[in-house]
């Protein structure tokens, strides 16, 4: 997949999704020169080390949140997880300075623009398509508003398409968007599938409990990059969450010219659609056998087990379209993970269905009680805690 575009291979998404994210966009251009720009603009916001700087901010509003959990009591684990990841993407990672009730209504017009990614693709306004594309404009709006807006980080990422196309060029504005896309709702469902198998599975909580317990003595309670090199299970239970979540289990792509095997055969003719199964490499590793439909973080404690997760394992794709919100995704986890072990009992209904588009969730929202753990005080919870 690192050579795609000499290969002939091109991004393939649907009409529908392409005019939902927009059509520069890094996910759905066709244009590698446009790509290869883009990636070389946003890239260095997303590396390990630039998220590691954001960490503090990020479990800062972890922390807001899953007070608000508690304080409620019972909640939708998927609806909530949305709000805090939405709070998290816009205001930490695109610095937007969304106040608390604003926050709530574009998290609200941007679940009306995913709402729009269900067939059939009528832009007409009582289907959801058409809703999609109205709740589109919506946004499109905000991020002009956002671009020029002297509170805007200059360092930031956001900043950074703005002086490169121009503060009402379609591409800054439609990469913002798609980028919202991209690391939100995808979390969401990955935070989302974490907490139901935490409650399937107690045991798993109190060995990231004795793990915690045992960072916080050596590292203290911030989640630096020591304490994170000293979580060696709660970083399995991360990959073994991705592994079985599956959040985005292919891609679409068309071949321009005749793809061949090792062996010359031609296996996809010019012209020809195919997708690229992520979910299908996952169930092959070696790694996961006999046992791939178990959730069993230990599997990745297993030294040997490491080359066959780069090999088999690709929750955020591969090559030169890999998940450019990777490190991000992954510290939010950690920093829900680290919550749970050290603060919070959370306790799903886990007798639920999960639909896989347009994202994948819990058809009942997974209600679940929140309760704060003997001894820790919940004195200040977010004002988002869901409602």
């Amino acid at each position: 997949m690192s050579s795609e575009w000499t290969l002939g291979i091109i991004p393939a998404w649907p009409p529908n999704i392409s005019a939902l994210l927009g059509p520069n966009t890094v996910t759905i251009t066709q244009d590698p020169q446009l790509h290869a720009r883009l990636r070389q603009l946003l890239n260095p916001y997303f590396t390990a080390e630039a998220i590691q700087y954001q960490m503090p901010a990020i479990h800062s509003k972890v922390k807001g949140h899953m007070a608000g959990w508690a304080s409620e009591g019972s909640l939708g684990v998927y609806e909530a997880v949305r709000l805090l990841t939405f709070d998290i993407l816009v205001n930490v990672s695109l610095g937007l300075n969304m106040s608390d009730p604003e926050l709530r209504k574009y998290s609200q017009v941007y679940g009306e623009w995913v709402d729009g990614f269900m067939p059939p693709a009528i832009d007409l306004p009582f289907f959801p398509f058409g809703r999609g594309m109205a709740a589109r404009r919506k946004l499109q709006e905000r991020v002009r508003q956002a671009l020029v807006d002297p509170r805007l980080p200059a360092d930031g990422w956001v900043a950074r398409l703005r002086d490169e196309f121009g503060a009402d060029s379609d591409k800054a504005i439609d990469n913002i968007i798609q980028l919202l896309f991209a690391g939100h709702d995808t979390t969401s469902s990955a935070i989302t599938f974490l907490v139901w198998q935490l409650s399937k599975h107690p045991e798993i909580v109190t060995k990231l409990r004795k793990e915690h317990q045992e960072v916080r003595a050596m590292h203290g309670n911030g989640l630096t990059s020591a304490s994170l090199a000293a979580m060696p299970y709660t970083q399995a239970v991360i990959k073994e969450t991705l592994r079985t979540a599956q959040v985005v289990p292919y891609v679409p792509r068309s071949a321009k010219k005749p793809l061949r095997s090792q062996s010359g055969e031609q296996v996809v003719p010019s012209g020809c659609p195919f997708i690229v199964a992520f979910s299908q490499m996952s169930i092959k590793d070696p790694a996961v056998s006999p046992d791939p439909e178990q959730f069993k973080p230990e599997r990745w404690l297993d030294p040997k087990n490491a080359k066959n997760y780069a090999l088999h394992q690709a929750p955020f794709g591969m090559g030169l379209h890999y998940c450019l919100g990777s490190q991000l995704a992954q510290a939010e986890l950690t920093a829900i993970l680290t919550e749970v072990a050290r603060n919070y009992d959370i306790v799903a209904e886990v007798d639920t269905e999960w639909v896989d588009f347009p994202i994948k969730r819990p058809t009942n929202g997974l209600p679940c009680k929140v309760s704060a753990l003997a001894g820790i005080s919940v004195t200040a919870g977010s004002r988002l805690a869901a409602r």
